[in-house]
């Protein structure tokens, strides 16, 4: 279904809650002359008139106004609400240069839809108050926003496919961002995640990319060394490092490396009230990155899908994930079929949902710095290991994870679960047999499915999607098989 307001109809007005959160917003709103901001951007446009629209809206890194001109030309200015994320090595100016460098290498080279740049300043403009960047103002909703049913997220995910491939297709020799020098071209140079670079091995980006996260961990989220045994998982980044030269050859990789945007999602991508993508926003994060990098399947609704090695008796978490199995092996069922119509070389769908993918998927979770994750995340790499070590016999599910829900549902779980569980215990304790369709000792495990390959988009679409009893009837299909692990010969060879 469509948003009530598309665009910046559905922008705020005033800060109804200015205690939650918004401080950063207010103090872009009074710290910058507006009057200046007007005249630049009259200047810019040959004297037309314009003004700066009440409406506004911000995400967790900028505060956006839209700019109206007299003949309906719109523009929009984006302010960083802080000077310096903690979550990025690089300053708030270079990670400015890097995004602008990458709308006009994208606006130049392809076809993906992305706003043009109009000016900026990456340092606290004397005349604006503040950094800035103008924009064209692009008409839609994120998709975030947008409530999509099944049916319309996948029309979604067909066209975030292309874009990924066609980002793919750019290669270099290099791990890092775009940067332009002086003289107008376009090179590779340092990573804004972590401020080093740029990197001639995969091997020497994943060792700089964990250690930035686990000092953006260890270093802002703990008091000392007992406060930080809260977190069994603390030593994830350790672990990515070490188990990456076990599973790929990631010393010797010397590229080419392909584009990729590692912040993909419904939250960056605008949709018209068709559900056609027509703007890519926030590309700070796109770089150029190893394999298993460009292999992440994108964050959007109907694809999650729990760490390896994972049981949970939750009934809505049991949801949510085997529907995100369902989801994320029609992504790469889907992504695999595009790859076979372009011809691509270097097919990304063989490392898609593979081990050493999925490793690099458990250290983003572990960037969230969500402490029970972060652990669900750390066993979930041991499972990996003694899975590839010593075959199914060596890996061991583990229970009772903590799943994240809301309230209302974790109350209803608790209260109606809960129940058919003691009787279902009941009935056990009884005749020395569960009637239940999941065994006691284990709760659902899913990752029981994990050893046949995605199947082809064609397939995919018979997928089953309902309730959970409706998905554990399909419960031997390839369908739900494809949840999120490669093989053990598909590891081998280093996928």
């Amino acid at each position: 279904m469509a948003p009530q307001a598309v665009g910046s109809d559905g922008w705020m007005e005033t800060f109804d809650h200015p205690e939650n959160g918004y401080q950063s917003a207010i103090r872009c709103m009074t710290n910058t002359n507006w009057d200046n901001v007007v005249k630049m951007c009259s200047g810019l446009r040959g004297g037309v008139c314009c003004d700066v629209a009440i409406k506004f809206t911000m995400g967790s890194q900028n505060f956006v106004r839209l700019i109206q001109f007299e003949d309906g030309v719109k523009w929009v200015i984006r302010i960083p609400l802080d000077d310096k994320d903690p979550r990025w090595a690089a300053d708030t100016a270079n990670r400015m240069k890097n995004e602008v460098a990458t709308y006009k290498y994208l606006k130049l080279h392809t076809s993906i839809p992305v706003p043009e740049v109009h000016g900026y300043n990456a340092e606290t403009d004397a005349d604006i108050g503040a950094p800035y960047m103008l924009l064209t103002y692009i008409h839609g909703t994120r998709a975030y926003d947008f409530g999509l049913d099944v049916e319309q997220s996948r029309y979604v995910q067909r066209q975030m496919i292309e874009i990924m491939l066609e980002l793919a297709s750019h290669k270099f020799d290099r791990i890092g961002s775009l940067v332009r020098d002086e003289s107008g071209d376009f090179a590779i140079g340092k990573d804004m995640e972590t401020n080093q670079g740029p990197f001639t091995t995969a091997g020497e980006y994943y060792a700089a990319f964990s250690t930035q996260y686990f000092h953006l961990f260890a270093d802002h989220d703990f008091e000392n060394n007992l406060d930080a045994e809260r977190c069994s998982g603390l030593h994830l980044p350790f672990m990515f490092n070490s188990f990456m030269q076990i599973f790929t050859d990631c010393a010797n990789d010397h590229g080419p490396f392909s584009l990729t945007n590692t912040d993909l999602g419904d939250h960056n991508i605008i949709l018209d009230a068709e559900c056609n993508i027509v703007g890519l926003i926030d590309c700070d994060n796109i770089i150029a990155a190893p394999i298993h990098v460009v292999a992440q399947i994108p964050s959007i609704s109907g694809t999650d899908i729990p760490p390896p090695g994972l049981a949970t008796r939750n009934p809505y978490a049991t949801l949510t994930y085997e529907d995100g199995a369902i989801g994320s092996a029609w992504f790469a069922g889907e992504f695999k079929a595009a790859e076979g119509r372009r011809d691509q070389n270097t097919p990304i769908s063989d490392a898609m949902l593979s081990d050493p993918a999925r490793l690099f998927e458990g250290l983003c979770h572990y960037g969230h710095k969500q402490i029970d994750m972060t652990n669900e995340w750390a066993r979930s790499y041991m499972y990996i290991y003694y899975r590839r070590l010593r075959g199914g016999a060596g890996a061991r599910v583990f229970s009772e994870a903590h799943i994240f829900l809301d309230d209302e549902k974790d109350e209803t779980a608790e209260g109606e679960g809960g129940n058919k569980a003691e009787e279902t215990k009941e009935q056990g304790d009884g005749d020395g047999k569960s009637s239940s369709n999941v065994p006691e000792d284990r709760g659902v495990d899913l990752d029981e499915c994990c050893n046949a390959e995605p199947q082809t988009a064609d397939a995919m679409e018979t997928a089953p999607e309902g309730s959970v009893n409706e998905i554990h009837s399909h419960k031997e299909s390839p369908t739900v098989a494809a949840i999120g692990c490669a093989s053990l010969e598909s590891i081998d060879e280093g996928q």
